[in-house]
């Protein structure tokens, strides 16, 4: 048995399967019975009720967040050219600032911005910026076996340990959520699962989610 070529098919296969998988997910994520949408602000509760809609199975789940008028409001604010590199710092370092304020995230575990990615959506040569130009913009990419439950801890959670967004914490302000779902039943086998983590890669690397893993 020639290993080489043994290997070379079952990447082709893998490969294979990993990409039908991706489109199969990113289909799904369009679908407008697949998503939910609230503000930062909105009432914890309410928010629950909406995830509620979402069932605890194994799937991939992506938010995007809408930063237009926040984006606009600094560049007007503080009268900044939005092609200058100045720009970009500014928004990034306001971003952060929310985002990591100690007064409400204390001791707690979350993810943090990852700059690389943000710059991919707000690029200065040649110019390209999606804060200004684009609704919504990738935020936070993800997996669970138990996808209800997994959203609920990004939404809102008490343990200090647990890594999650928790963005219950930010509820001062209006910025607007978007979460889209493909659940995978069966999916759960572990070879199975290691293939749903790769295509879960292969989205995150796709799309730059602002927050997250590297």
């Amino acid at each position: 048995m020639n290993i080489k070529k043994l290997l070379e098919d079952f990447d082709t296969v893998v490969d294979e399967t990993c990409n039908n998988l991706k489109d199969k997910v990113l289909a799904d994520f369009k679908i407008p019975e697949n998503q939910i949408t609230f503000k930062l602000s909105d009432d914890l509760q309410h928010k629950k009720c909406l995830l509620d809609k979402i069932e605890n199975e194994l799937g991939i789940y992506y938010f995007e967040i809408n930063l237009k008028d926040f984006y606009n409001d600094i560049v007007e604010i503080k009268g900044l050219n939005r092609q200058c590199i100045k720009t970009r710092e500014t928004l990034l370092g306001e971003l952060n600032k929310i985002w990591t304020d100690k007064t409400v995230r204390n001791e707690t575990k979350y993810p943090k911005i990852i700059i690389k990615r943000f710059n991919k959506h707000y690029r200065l040569k040649p110019y390209v910026n999606k804060f200004e130009s684009d609704e919504w913009i990738p935020l936070y990419v993800g997996i669970s076996k138990n996808l209800n439950a997994r959203l609920n801890e990004h939404l809102h959670c008490e343990s200090v340990s647990t890594f999650s967004m928790k963005l219950s914490h930010l509820d001062k302000y209006d910025f607007p959520i978007r979460i889209s779902t493909s659940l995978l039943p069966g999916m759960d086998l572990f070879r199975r699962y290691m293939l749903v983590k790769e295509v879960e890669g292969i989205i995150r690397n796709e799309c730059f989610p602002i927050i997250g893993k590297q």
